[in-house]
């Protein structure tokens, strides 16, 4: 598969061989921003802001996703 130049090697990493971020290191788990959640190689949209909710696991966690995009 060719990799894709807009992506960094850590979002290579995680898109295409089974990677995955260190639980707690992403920005994004604890944000109260409003908006949508995109994918990074497709650009789709794949979950809102508003179906975020907490946890402690470590990664951002959605209780619904938009419909057909998962």
């Amino acid at each position: 598969m060719l990799k894709i130049p807009t992506l960094t090697p850590a979002a290579y990493h995680i898109l295409f061989e089974k990677g995955t971020e260190m639980p707690g290191s992403s920005h994004l788990q604890s944000t109260r921003d409003h908006g949508t959640y995109y994918c990074r190689q497709r650009g789709i949209a794949l979950f809102r802001s508003h179906h975020q909710f907490a946890s402690s696991c470590g990664w951002p966690r959605f209780d619904d996703e938009i419909p057909d995009r998962i």
